[in-house]
């Protein structure tokens, strides 16, 4: 087996009214890639986006008055072609769509349980929190997304492993939002603990999944993402944003 890959992005949506949110397809799509949608949407009974064809992995709501509300939806790629129009609630909804490669060729393509934890404002920055990870087979591909309401971020550092940043920017018409996603392959499967700084104060939902290996099996395992700000690695290697 080989850790499944990160393969490309595609840009950053805002939209600010109507219930569509629609999403360019990153590059390259070939089919079996596994393609993540990761989206913020508003609504105070945090009614996660849907579109034919995918599937939810995992959505949280906010405590931050009912709008910074965060999901991943998934799908493996056949024949796609053209954008990804998302339903969403009505209001300033953001997102961009992954492409990762080398995973499993039916059924989940994550082992473990996928987590998002919410955190309200803490009125600054200061603290640390560690999460612990247990993919249940080798060779997964480790995948972190901080949406933040605050231009939050630093280096992530955690369980031996190597992360890169590969999204990293702050929304163009809500100030207050920023989005940063990062991935570490990890070699063998076993307990990852992640250790992160908080650098400035807001409400941030974090969104903890392991991609796992074509050959690998999905699902089963335990995944616990206690980890707030991730210490992103700033290496430029294969970053977008």
């Amino acid at each position: 087996m080989a850790n499944p890959d990160f393969g490309s992005v595609g840009a950053w949506t805002d939209q600010t009214t109507g219930t569509t949110l629609t999403l360019a397809a990153p590059a390259s799509i070939a089919d079996g890639d596994i393609l993540l949608a990761f989206i913020r949407y508003p609504g105070a009974e945090g009614t996660p986006p849907s579109l034919t064809g995918w599937a939810l992995v995992d959505s949280i709501t906010s405590a931050f008055q009912g709008n910074h509300n965060s999901a991943i939806m998934w799908k493996r790629a056949s024949s796609e072609s053209g954008s990804y129009a998302f339903t969403v609630n009505t209001g300033t909804s953001h997102g961009f769509v992954a492409r990762f490669t080398s995973g499993i060729a039916s059924g989940d393509p994550w082992t473990g349980t996928p987590n998002a934890t919410t955190y309200s404002n803490d009125g600054g920055a200061g603290g640390t929190a560690s999460g612990s990870v247990t993919p249940a087979v080798d060779e997964a591909l480790m995948i972190y997304w901080l949406s933040a309401a605050d231009d939050a971020t630093s280096a992530f550092t955690g369980g031996g492993l190597t992360w890169t940043e590969r999204v990293d920017t702050k929304d163009t018409v809500d100030t207050f939002t920023s989005t940063h996603m990062a991935t570490a392959p990890q070699a063998t499967a076993g307990a990852v603990d992640g250790n992160c700084t908080v650098t400035t104060g807001g409400f941030r939902n974090a969104h903890l999944i392991a991609l796992a290996p074509a050959g690998g099996g999905g699902g089963g395992g335990t995944i616990n993402a206690a980890t707030i700000i991730p210490q992103l690695n700033r290496r430029k290697t294969g970053r977008f944003f």
